[in-house]
């Protein structure tokens, strides 16, 4: 029967080293996949509004096109007409309908603009370090680009963007945030 050999200490000691620096290595790569999952769902709760705010814009442009739309004098259609039930309001009538209904939606979407607003004021103000709060304000509240806010808080844009990462790692998310 052969005898099981023994390791000795410098053998034990780099398996011990190189155990550790995996169990470190899983832990570390756990914690920045939170750290990043947590930074992504933070950005994009935050820019919800920026997004939101541009989809108003782009619904307001369309309420304005079919306003010149329902105001244009259309010509006549002079052909011989077949078909008896056609729908028998006048082009602009369409128009207007279609204006209010995007007028209701516009509405809708401006009150959740301004609960979305309210919240993410709520949220920054979870950050305790001024810079980042500025940062973060600037950002999603305002809308500024990197370097209006530079030259806000007179900061380069690197800088800038320093702050705004560890700001996102600093935020406190509400339990129910609103989504759009």
């Amino acid at each position: 029967m052969e005898k099981s050999k023994s390791l000795d200490f410098p053998t034990m000691l780099v398996f011990w080293s190189l155990a550790s620096l995996v169990r470190n290595s899983v832990v570390l790569a756990v914690y920045l996949l939170f750290s990043v999952a947590c930074f992504f769902t933070v950005h994009e709760h935050l820019r919800q509004a920026y997004r939101l705010d541009q989809k108003i814009n782009s619904d307001l442009e369309e309420v304005n096109s079919l306003r010149e739309m329902a105001s244009s004098v259309s010509s006549p259609q002079l052909g011989e007409r077949v078909q008896t039930s056609r729908n028998t309001d006048a082009p602009f009538v369409r128009c207007l309908e279609k204006i209010m209904d995007l007028e209701e939606k516009i509405n809708k979407e401006v009150e959740l603009l301004v609960e979305l607003k309210k919240e993410i004021r709520s949220v920054i103000t979870t950050v305790e370090d001024t810079d980042e709060r500025l940062v973060l304000k600037y950002r999603y509240v305002h809308n500024y680009t990197w370097e209006q806010i530079g030259n806000e808080l007179h900061a380069d844009a690197r800088t800038v963007r320093r702050w705004h990462g560890k700001a996102l790692l600093h935020v406190i998310m509400p339990d129910n945030p609103i989504t759009i």
